[in-house]
């Protein structure tokens, strides 16, 4: 197991809420993208993220400028974005987020009990509105954790999730050990099938965060129950 993944097992640490922020400072930079369903495994590289609010008008973003901004007096309330940096596939980037996003981190960050050094898989479905992330901590489970466990046990719980979620399990199991942690890839058959099975039961469950954001951005209220 990596340092990283370590890093991301609870221990006495306590991570607080931001009641400040650092100014935003990606201008510019490297941002991370993603495709309709793709995921990435990235580590967060600050324990506090930017805030930095906009306007969207005309299909482009406008920094806010305050109580006097002139979108905000036209009646245009602005937007909350925030950005932390991260590493992954494709090297140092900026990873920018919508409050709702920010929140759902912030939740896992209360759990572990930090951000800075939190390694996440973060899985991109839909686009533009409709948009939604999923993210789960990058962990390792070992086979002694379930030491009943046989690999055609977990294969079969495999294909019987991936069969209530329309997934193929062969090409998704390929799309996770490309993105995940090297030290999956050399472990176990069995400790690669479970981190797998850990990977399906994350990315198919459906969080309360997760509803309150696709209800806030469909104006669907039915969403929240």
């Amino acid at each position: 197991m990596s340092d990283t993944n370590q890093s991301n097992n609870p221990t006495a640490r306590t991570y607080t809420r931001q009641s400040n922020s650092r100014p935003a400072n990606g201008a510019g930079s490297n941002w991370v993208k993603w495709d309709a369903g793709e995921t990435k495994v990235l580590t967060v590289l600050n324990d506090q993220a930017s805030r930095h609010d906009v306007h969207w008008v005309g299909g482009q973003s406008h920094q806010c400028t305050g109580p006097q901004c002139a979108f905000c007096l036209a009646g245009d309330a602005p937007k909350t974005r925030w950005t932390v940096d991260v590493q992954g596939p494709s090297g140092l980037q900026i990873w920018e987020m919508a409050n709702m996003t920010f929140a759902t981190l912030e939740n896992i960050a209360e759990m572990v009990g930090h951000l800075d050094g939190l390694t996440l898989r973060v899985r991109r479905d839909g686009s533009g509105k409709n948009t939604r992330y999923t993210m789960v901590p990058s962990t390792i489970p070992l086979a002694s954790e379930s030491p009943t466990d046989q690999p055609g046990e977990i294969a079969a719980r495999i294909r019987q999730l991936c069969d209530k979620h329309s997934i193929e399990p062969k090409k998704e199991l390929a799309a996770f050990l490309d993105n995940e942690d090297p030290s999956v890839r050399a472990s176990s058959a069995l400790d690669q099938l479970l981190a797998f099975e850990q990977h399906l039961l994350m990315l198919t469950a459906t969080t309360p965060d997760q509803d309150q954001a696709a209800a806030a951005e469909t104006n669907d209220p039915s969403l929240y129950f």
